[in-house]
């Protein structure tokens, strides 16, 4: 009484209107999410979780296991052909609960790390005085960006049970990747082409675009955001075989 009464604290979007929001108005949607400040990346992790589960076990049911892993062991001089065919053996048995078991904890352990990383940069290189980033806010960056590669995961699913699999891993099984339409007999161009997928590809645009509304980084903190998932890209094609 007597004061001037507080505004009404903006409501957090859902996790539909966060999904819609990601391909059709993506800086509003992060701006909404950091004017909320709330927890809102439960959800969007669960729902990463469940997708990644769901191509694991879409992949690892069809997937020549034989195929797979003979070539790349057998390039190893160390290796017996009894060691070989045991390795191939065990990692037959072990693929689907290992994958089931990465699926759930690599993702929230993914997003947990991710988001420390989003909130240290964020902090460093804010441009609001007044509100720094917190730990929140980088884990609900890192876990609605997971949802951007959402469709990448289902159409991958998809196509495992539509088509042979072979010793194919899963990003050369993915529609809307390079590595689809084309195979150069050069692994590390095939590694590289298959990375240049359509939604991995928006989710590097998006990340940048997360750090500059979400965290309020600044250019060249929301550019050292994208370098990170662009430098996992970089090190799978310089180690492909």
């Amino acid at each position: 009484y007597g004061s001037d009464a507080q505004p009404p604290k903006p409501k957090a979007p859902g996790l539909g209107e966060i999904f819609l929001g990601l391909f059709t108005e993506p800086s509003r949607t992060f701006a909404r999410i950091r004017e909320a400040g709330v927890g809102v990346w439960l959800w969007p992790a669960v729902l990463s979780m469940l997708a990644g589960v769901l191509l694991v076990v879409a992949w690892a049911t069809k997937v020549d296991v034989d195929a797979l892993m003979r070539p790349a062991l057998e390039a190893n001089a160390r290796l017996g052909a009894e060691q070989v065919d045991a390795i191939i053996a065990m990692q037959g048995k072990m693929l689907l609960p290992m994958g089931i078991v990465g699926g759930i904890f690599g993702t929230a352990f993914g997003v947990l790390i991710m988001g420390l990383i989003y909130w240290g940069l964020g902090v460093a290189s804010s441009e609001d005085r007044d509100r720094k980033p917190g730990f929140l806010d980088g884990v609900n960056m890192s876990a609605v960006l997971g949802l951007v590669v959402l469709p990448y995961q289902l159409l991958t699913a998809l196509m495992c049970f539509l088509r042979p699999v072979g010793g194919l891993s899963p990003e050369k099984l993915s529609p809307t990747s390079l590595g689809f339409f084309l195979h150069p007999a050069n692994p590390k161009l095939y590694a590289f082409y298959c990375s240049l997928d359509l939604f991995m590809v928006a989710s590097w645009v998006l990340t940048y675009v997360a750090a500059r509304h979400l965290l309020r980084a600044r250019a060249w903190g929301a550019a050292l955001c994208t370098a990170i998932p662009v430098l996992f890209v970089v090190f799978k094609t310089a180690f492909a075989k």
